[in-house]
């Protein structure tokens, strides 16, 4: 109606009676029962295209609420020659009236990329008379309005950084305050682009423009390892000028392949900050095949992480690094990503860019496997801290001495703390890739009748479970393969020779320089001879390698067949790395539906020294504006199992996390939260 009001004034949840007024201007009409409360000290403006605006029958174009009239509510009428609202405003002193907002919906405000300035905001569906507004995000959620923010969508702007945007209105009759999961922060700055090939540099390998593969922008930059043992592109240096520690969090992407046949080692992605010719930054960033480095995140659950493709994202804060604090004042600053791989077939790999201003808000998404009963104890400490739980239900578990019954999850689901998604199986003593087929996997999980999805739904728990854990964290078997020194080529020939042909198998790939990619093996003919799906492109004799991707869950099958049933967006891994391992960016986004699917976490179970690596934990994540997803069993201390989290360091975590959240810095999410505030989520610029 064009009013700025208090939101957090009150407000009959009932219509009120409908009053006799003398409505200012002549109009005749009804009066219309009360829509919204107004708030002491209220500016009351009057609104464009309606010819009057009434305090208490006095007809005017502006007036506020004043201290004389505390001792009632008065009534503000605002009339057109075809209607007629009445508003009541509560003034100091007044009785009570009901608390006007009964949802608070967390997470149905959307947003558009990143969520940052100038990106917008869209009110749920269906509301109307909508008013937007500034929430804090320590905890008292302070909300002020936003002038003149009456539309279902608002734009955000740099007054609305570092707080969440909501908006209230009417939503199928209720009145309701919904909120963003991002906070509104500034525009990231493009620190390093991939717009152009011009000026990168290779020591070995091929770079081009590739407008096809893209994170940001028109294109990345490719680079191929077509026989090279390793490879080195670095970025041209680019420079702005700034305070250096004002870059806050540097964000790099780069994207391996997407088949496991062209799997990279990645042996370095660094990204630093240069001054005065002097570069600074983290040590290099290893992938090492079977492991991530604390400081790179990305899918954990096979043998080598990096394969399976997906943009790869790595973040640094800039005060982390001792000499760039030391700068007091603006200095020229450039960038420079130097990134390694080695590959000796027919391998690409791409950078997307660098992004400083890049943290986002900083999550702590806990969850708990198992659907273990140990309400007596860890209950207590979330609801003392009021953090939120993910528990993935198994089933076949739910009842028996030591889980929990569906009646006591129903109870946890109406407390508001506990959210509940799905085990990857019925019960949790063997893995799925232990299922006789990936069909059979599927089915168990989310198509069956009987399956663990539908069991969810049936139960009450959750209407529409998003997420799933993996039990003993196992996503996919890796391929076999063969090595060899030496392809023998004939160009226009689907002939080839190795120096042997024990271990292949028909059907496998063979990927050397010199042949199509995919190419099979469609016969072995002798001990060193091969007939090929395709003919050689060239002529030589060269590394290569060949990869049984027969395994009924070789690499990602698993991953993708889940994918394809469109129920679930979120897998959660197992990992026993320090937690500090498992933060990961996500301000960008999630990745694509094979990397959301494969998130990693890291165990509270069984670990030394749990309460303070997990404080220090949230200090980084909170540093580098990243998100984690740890898991625990069972909190007890009685407890004798191997899976047991301490009582004691499960209320340093959950003290520690309340303290960080009441201060504003960061928020505890269910699943379900994070994959509505980012999984859609994409670089602004």
């Amino acid at each position: 109606m064009g009013l700025s009001t208090g939101i957090n004034a009150s407000s009959s949840g009932s219509a009120p009676v409908n009053r006799d007024a003398t409505i200012a201007g002549g109009v005749t009409g009804s009066v219309v029962p009360l829509k919204r409360a107004l708030g002491t000290g209220s500016t009351f403006a009057k609104a464009s295209g309606h010819s009057n605006l009434s305090i208490s029958g006095s007809s005017i174009a502006l007036a506020a609420a004043i201290a004389a009239d505390a001792v009632q509510s008065i009534v503000v009428r605002e009339a057109d020659a075809t209607r007629a609202v009445e508003y009541q405003v509560r003034l100091t002193g007044a009785p009570a009236i009901p608390a006007p907002v009964a949802v608070r919906s967390f997470g149905t405000v959307t947003t558009t990329k990143d969520a940052s300035t100038g990106q917008t905001y869209t009110a749920p569906a269906g509301m109307t008379d909508p008013q937007w507004c500034r929430e804090a995000l320590t905890s008292d959620r302070t909300k002020t309005l936003i002038a003149g923010a009456t539309a279902a969508t608002y734009v955000a702007q740099a007054a609305d950084e570092n707080y969440r945007l909501g908006v209230q209105g009417m939503v199928d009759g209720v009145l309701t305050f919904a909120v963003a999961i991002p906070d509104v922060r500034p525009a990231p700055i493009v620190l390093m682009g991939a717009q152009t090939v011009a000026g990168w540099t290779t020591n070995g390998g091929a770079l081009a423009d590739d407008t096809v593969i893209k994170y940001r922008g028109n294109q990345s930059v490719k680079l191929t390892l077509a026989g090279t043992a390793g490879a080195t592109m670095t970025a041209p240096a680019t420079g702005i000028t700034d305070v250096p520690v004002n870059l806050g969090v540097i964000t790099s992407f780069f994207r391996g392949p997407t088949d496991w046949v062209d799997s990279l080692t990645f042996t370095s992605f660094d990204t630093r900050i240069g001054v005065g010719g002097t570069y600074y930054g983290q040590s290099n960033k290893v992938w090492n095949g079977s492991a991530v480095s604390a400081d790179v995140t990305g899918p954990t659950g096979l043998a080598t992480s990096i394969k399976n493709g997906g943009w790869r994202a790595h973040a640094f804060n800039v005060n982390e690094v001792d000499t760039l604090k030391d700068f007091a004042t603006p200095q020229v600053i450039q960038a420079r990503a130097v990134v390694g791989a080695q590959n000796p077939y027919n391998a690409s790999m791409n950078f997307g860019g660098a992004l400083a201003k890049s943290g986002g808000r900083p999550s702590l998404v806990l969850t708990a496997d198992d659907s273990y009963n140990n309400l007596d104890k860890l209950h207590p400490i979330l609801e003392q801290y009021q953090i939120r739980l993910t528990l993935f239900v198994a089933p076949n578990y739910v009842g028996n001495a030591t889980a929990l019954s569906y009646e006591q999850m129903r109870w946890m689901k109406s407390t508001g703390l506990y959210e509940f998604q799905c085990n990857g199986k019925m019960d949790d003593t063997t893995s799925m890739i232990s299922m006789a087929t990936v069909d059979e996997a599927v089915t168990s999980l989310a198509t069956g009748l009987l399956g663990v999805r539908q069991k969810v739904i049936s139960e009450g728990l959750n209407p529409n479970p998003l997420a799933l854990c993996y039990p003993f964290g196992s996503v996919g078997n890796v391929p076999p393969t063969v090595a060899f020194t030496n392809v023998s080529k004939t160009s226009g020939s689907n002939i080839v020779t190795v120096s042997s042909t024990a271990g292949l198998v028909q059907g496998a790939v063979l990927d050397s320089v010199g042949l199509p990619k995919g190419t099979t093996i469609t016969q072995i003919v002798d001990g060193t001879t091969l007939q090929l799906s395709a003919n050689a492109t060239a002529t030589n004799t060269l590394l290569g390698r060949s990869t049984d991707m027969s395994g009924v869950f070789a690499a990602a099958k698993l991953v993708d067949a889940i994918a394809a049933t469109g129920h679930f967006k979120i897998g959660r891994t197992t990992s026993g790395t320090v937690p500090k391992s498992a933060i990961f960016p996500h301000r960008f986004g999630l990745g694509d539906l094979r990397q959301s699917l494969m998130i990693p976490g890291t165990s509270l179970s069984n670990r030394a020294n749990l309460g303070t690596d997990m404080c220090n934990a949230m200090d980084l994540m909170i540093t580098r504006g990243g998100v984690m997803m740890p898991y625990l069993h069972i909190v007890d201390d009685s407890s004798s199992s191997g899976l047991r989290t301490l009582e004691a360091d499960m209320a340093t975590i959950a003290a520690y996390a309340a303290a960080r959240r009441n201060a504003g810095e960061m928020d505890p999410l269910f699943c379900s939260h994070l994959w509505s505030g980012y999984g859609g989520a994409s670089p602004p610029l």
